[in-house]
């Protein structure tokens, strides 16, 4: 017959690694996980580009920033007059978009043009 005996399982502190989702500094990470944000853009001016879905690229920018790395790929399925490719662009990363809509896709190949 066995004596019985004490088991003892080993534990250890679990590390978790450093946020690898992003970029972001830990005060850009609080900030965007805390805070509402409030989006006013300067006037597009003379390209005005009409949209059902519009939105501001300061707007975009934050949640590509907040969701990929630089140098990595942004697709968007749906991408309309391009404000997301521009974004992506614009804070370094790469960028693909799909549209269906012709009009809305040449817009958006003029503005990832220039």
């Amino acid at each position: 017959m066995l004596e019985p005996q004490e088991v003892r399982e080993e534990t250890t502190r679990q590390e978790f690694p450093r946020n690898k989702l992003n970029d972001l500094s830990g005060r850009d990470w609080i900030k965007f996980t805390k805070s509402w944000f409030v989006h006013r853009p300067e006037p597009r001016g003379d390209r005005k580009i009409r949209h059902p879905a519009s939105f501001p690229e300061s707007l975009v920018k934050d949640f590509v920033s907040f969701f990929t790395r630089k140098g990595e790929l942004v697709v968007d399925p749906f991408v309309g007059t391009g404000s997301t490719l521009v974004a992506a662009l614009e804070t370094g990363r790469s960028g693909i978009g799909f549209e269906i809509v012709e009009k809305y896709a040449e817009i958006s190949r003029e503005r990832g043009n220039g």
